[in-house]
Protein backbone atom coordinates (compact mmCIF):
# COMPACT_ATOMS: atom_id res chain seq x y z
CA UNK A 1 0.00 0.00 0.00
CA UNK A 2 1.53 3.33 -0.94
CA UNK A 3 0.69 6.23 1.70
CA UNK A 4 0.83 9.42 0.83
CA UNK A 5 -0.14 13.11 1.00
CA UNK A 6 0.23 13.76 -2.65
CA UNK A 7 -2.10 13.12 -5.26
CA UNK A 8 0.44 12.22 -7.99
CA UNK A 9 1.93 9.92 -5.72
CA UNK A 10 -1.80 8.66 -5.33
CA UNK A 11 -2.63 8.21 -8.60
CA UNK A 12 1.23 6.38 -9.75
CA UNK A 13 0.48 3.66 -7.30
CA UNK A 14 -3.08 3.14 -8.32
CA UNK A 15 -1.96 2.87 -11.90
CA UNK A 16 0.80 0.54 -10.82
CA UNK A 17 -1.99 -1.56 -9.02
CA UNK A 18 -1.33 -0.55 -5.61
CA UNK A 19 -3.93 0.03 -2.87
CA UNK A 20 -3.39 3.56 -1.76
CA UNK A 21 -4.29 5.90 1.51
CA UNK A 22 -3.95 9.79 1.16
CA UNK A 23 -2.93 11.36 4.49
CA UNK A 24 -4.62 15.07 4.03
CA UNK A 25 -1.67 17.69 5.29
CA UNK A 26 -2.02 21.53 5.33
CA UNK A 27 -2.54 22.65 1.55
CA UNK A 28 -2.66 19.09 -0.16
CA UNK A 29 -5.27 18.24 -2.05
CA UNK A 30 -6.84 15.18 -4.09
CA UNK A 31 -7.65 15.98 -7.85
CA UNK A 32 -10.78 15.43 -8.49
CA UNK A 33 -10.76 13.73 -11.69
CA UNK A 34 -7.57 11.59 -10.51
CA UNK A 35 -7.43 8.18 -9.46
CA UNK A 36 -8.87 8.34 -5.56
CA UNK A 37 -7.55 6.19 -2.58
CA UNK A 38 -8.83 2.71 -0.91
CA UNK A 39 -8.28 5.38 2.67
CA UNK A 40 -8.50 8.67 2.68
CA UNK A 41 -7.26 9.79 6.22
CA UNK A 42 -7.29 13.43 8.36
CA UNK A 43 -3.54 12.41 10.06
CA UNK A 44 -1.73 9.52 10.92
CA UNK A 45 -3.54 7.86 13.65
CA UNK A 46 -6.71 8.08 11.54
CA UNK A 47 -4.81 6.00 9.04
CA UNK A 48 -3.94 3.50 11.72
CA UNK A 49 -7.40 3.17 12.69
CA UNK A 50 -8.99 2.94 9.31
CA UNK A 51 -6.04 0.32 8.21
CA UNK A 52 -6.89 -2.06 10.98
CA UNK A 53 -10.85 -1.89 10.08
CA UNK A 54 -9.48 -2.29 6.62
CA UNK A 55 -7.71 -5.43 7.15
CA UNK A 56 -10.69 -6.93 9.30
CA UNK A 57 -13.15 -7.05 6.76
Amino acid sequence: MMVAAHAWDITGAAVAGCRTAFIARPGKVLNPAGSQPDLHCDDLQDFARQLLAWCER
